[in-house]
């Protein structure tokens, strides 16, 4: 099975071909600090430079401002915590019964979760397969269009629960089963 790219923005200047970047950079720099300012009609050449070091700076912030942006965007959604919504390694399994379910508008294309899996919240009341006392949690998780129709409240599904924090659940939709 295919797992999604990790989607964490590198540091500018380590991106692919961040060395060419840098020494754009630095050639703007200079050509911006030794054209300065210069009309068209006095000095063409010294002109050009002024604006191409001026266009390497715009698109230079502007790359720059559009991956703070969308890094903020992803924090701001929670995308970034589905596209890591794997199955959590070393869980201890339990079962949960769905108690509330919710839309949140949102859907994601990737090959875990198939075409368009539409993303919701859902309340569940989670009992750890080790006999722990039954408790209540919220989760965001995408599902797969296939078991849209088997999910509602009051289904059992399973769940991975992580031991170090009980509220880190992950659902199991290949698990679900019938009603409480």
């Amino acid at each position: 099975m295919r797992r999604l790219p990790n989607i964490r923005p590198e540091p500018l200047l380590r991106a692919r071909g961040g060395r060419r970047l840098g020494h754009a950079l630095l050639l703007a720099a200079v050509a911006l600090s030794v054209s300065g300012c210069v009309s068209a009609a006095d000095d063409p050449q010294g002109f050009v430079i002024e604006l191409f070091g001026f266009i390497a700076v715009f698109w230079v912030v502007g790359f720059v401002a559009i991956r703070l942006l969308i890094r903020q965007v992803f924090k701001s959604y929670g995308i970034g915590d589905a596209l890591r919504q794997a199955t959590i390694e070393n869980g201890m399994p339990g079962e949960a019964i769905i108690e509330t379910i919710a839309d949140t508008g949102m859907t994601m294309s990737s090959p875990d979760v198939g075409a368009d899996a539409p993303r919701y919240q859902f309340g569940l009341q989670i009992t750890p397969a080790d006999g722990g006392a039954p408790y209540e949690v919220e989760v965001k998780a995408f599902v797969p269009r296939l078991y849209i129709p088997m999910v509602v409240p009051g289904k059992r599904v399973g769940v991975m629960i992580d031991p170090t924090n009980l509220m880190n659940v992950s659902i199991d939709f290949s698990r679900i089963g019938g009603a409480s």
